[in-house]
């Protein structure tokens, strides 16, 4: 339990942060549109203006000219080549309260990857990590994709899955994360291995 008031204490700091960003968002989205009127008041005045004067002047009958259809070559049509799919990559940095950078999170398409810092020291039997992040967050997950499994909403292979890779002294060295499936489960993970590596920073730096 201790563990899960602390998370909620990280979540409603991180959401009171989002909000104040929000709303100077907001503040900077009124100003463009603002600007953006003014900008179209002055465009409709000139167009006016361009109209009116296009009328005042002489119109010239234009010739047609036409080619016989021996005459056209037909056009060589090139090869249209296959458009590459770009796959979009997000990196979320994880600090201490401090600001101290302890690792870093990389997305890419459906793969989350997770890897501390050379200074930060990740043991892989940690309780923040093990009992709670592992045992809870991703265990919750997994269990919710079985159910669907069984339920034929998606198929065995789209389960979420999770593989540690850790040194001799069972440190982790990379979280790989697959199968995330939505911006949700996303987000999730990012607020709750930021809770889970802020929380072993400070008790080894008590």
């Amino acid at each position: 339990m201790k563990h899960v008031a602390e998370l909620k204490t990280f979540l409603e700091e991180r959401i009171a942060e989002l909000k104040e960003e929000i709303e100077a968002l907001q503040e900077e989205l009124d100003t463009y549109e603002q600007a953006m009127e003014s900008v179209d008041g002055i465009l409709m005045k000139e167009s006016f203006k361009s109209a009116a004067d296009l009328l005042k002047q002489p119109i010239e009958p234009v010739e047609p000219k036409f080619k016989p259809v021996a005459e056209i070559s037909k056009p060589e049509i090139a090869p249209i080549p296959a458009k590459k799919v770009k796959i979009e990559k997000e990196e979320h940095p994880i600090r201490s309260k401090m600001g101290k950078l302890l690792g870093s999170v990389s997305i890419s398409g459906n793969t989350i990857s997770i890897i501390p810092e050379k200074d930060m020291v990740v043991p892989v039997n940690a309780p923040p990590f093990s009992s709670f992040f592992e045992g809870k967050i991703l265990d919750r997950m997994q269990k919710e994709d079985e159910g669907e499994i069984k339920e034929g909403k998606i198929s065995g292979d789209a389960k979420i899955t999770m593989s540690v890779i850790k040194d001799d002294d069972d440190n982790i060295k990379n979280i790989i994360i697959q199968n995330f499936r939505g911006y949700d489960r996303k987000m999730d993970i990012i607020n709750t291995i930021t809770w889970t590596f802020r929380t072993i920073y400070e008790e080894q730096n008590k």
